[in-house]
């Protein structure tokens, strides 16, 4: 009873290999005081009907959001795979936006 009921689903072992990837980005593209910050937990995107969240990094923020993309493996087929969608936003300065794509195969 007391469980979450969940709205999308993704295999256990693509949804952490996609938070290990997000997570390493968010390290290397934020400023150094996120290395102490506790970084979110993808799990709870799967509870929302809209899922996408934000992430408050010191001078910017992460936008990020599941999304299941058609991948061609051959010829006339196609695979559906989980990606997280993700923008940031940096405030310092004149501020800048980057987009990329998470996969459990990999991130930038």
């Amino acid at each position: 009873m007391l469980e979450p009921e969940l709205k999308h689903s993704v295999a256990p072992d693509k949804l952490a290999k996609i938070q290990a990837f997000f997570h390493k980005l968010i390290l290397r593209k934020a400023l150094s005081p996120a290395q102490e910050m506790r970084l979110p937990s993808l799990e709870v995107l799967l509870e929302q009907e809209d899922p996408t969240m934000t992430f408050q990094v010191p001078f910017g923020v992460f936008v990020y959001r599941f999304q299941r993309l058609s991948f061609p493996i051959a010829i006339d087929v196609e695979r559906e795979e989980p990606v997280l969608l993700t923008r940031s936003y940096q405030s310092m300065g004149e501020g800048f936006e980057r987009h990329w794509v998470v996969t459990p195969f990999g991130g930038p």
